[in-house]
């Protein structure tokens, strides 16, 4: 997907439905840059 298609926004999405389904699941986020972790951080706290 392009810059600013909404990639980390549905990854997000896809997560939260997963947790929400699920009784005991790991989920492991990696990213080769601080900011986007930053970003996910940010997105994901504001639900």
């Amino acid at each position: 997907m392009a810059t600013g298609t909404g990639k980390t926004i549905t990854a997000i999405g896809c997560f939260l439905n997963s947790v929400d389904s699920a009784k005991q699941e790991v989920i492991v986020i990696s990213s080769p840059f601080i900011h986007l972790i930053k970003q996910w951080e940010k997105i994901a706290t504001s639900k």
